[in-house]
C-alpha cells in the first residue's frame, strides 16, 4: 500500500525556531514527512537546499523549477552557501573548476547565464574580488 507523503518547506529561520519535541512529533508520525529548507530570493525565486533545486513561483502560484547546468548549480550552490560573503574567484576556481583551467571570462559567462535564466541582481559582482549573493 503507497503511504502519503506529506511535504513541509521551512525557511531556515522557522526550521530554527521549531520545537524539538514538534520535529519528534513530525518524524514519529505515521504520515511521514520531507522537510526542506528554501531560501527565499528575489522575484519569486528560491533554493530548496536538499536538493540543489532552484524554483521559480510565478504570479499565479504555480511552481516551476530553473534548469541549470551542473556547474552553474555548483557555483551558485557555492554562492548560496557562503551568501551575504564575497566569494573570490580563486575560491570558486578552486570549488568547482578545480584542476581545470578556468579564465575570468569564463566564469563571468557562467554569472551572465544564471542572470538570464533568473534576474540580473541575483549576483552580485564586487569587482577586482568575486561575486556575492545578499540574503
Amino acid at each position: 500500500m503507497n503511504k502519503l507523503i506529506k511535504t513541509q518547506y521551512f525557511t531556515p529561520k522557522e526550521f530554527e525556531s521549531l520545537s524539538p519535541k514538534f520535529v519528534e512529533n513530525m518524524l514519529h508520525n505515521e504520515v511521514p514527512f520531507i522537510v526542506s529548507i528554501n531560501i527565499q530570493l528575489e522575484e519569486g525565486f528560491s533554493w530548496v537546499v536538499a536538493t540543489s533545486k532552484l524554483l521559480k513561483q510565478d504570479n499565479n502560484g504555480y511552481i516551476s523549477t530553473i534548469d541549470l547546468t551542473k556547474i552553474e548549480t555548483k557555483f551558485l550552490k557555492l554562492l548560496i552557501e557562503n551568501k551575504n560573503s564575497i566569494v573570490t574567484y580563486e575560491i570558486a576556481k578552486n570549488s568547482i573548476w578545480k584542476t581545470k583551467d578556468m579564465s575570468i571570462f569564463t566564469m563571468r559567462n557562467f554569472v551572465n547565464k544564471i542572470r538570464n535564466k533568473t534576474y540580473k541582481s541575483i549576483i552580485k559582482n564586487k569587482s577586482g574580488y568575486g561575486y556575492i549573493i545578499e540574503i
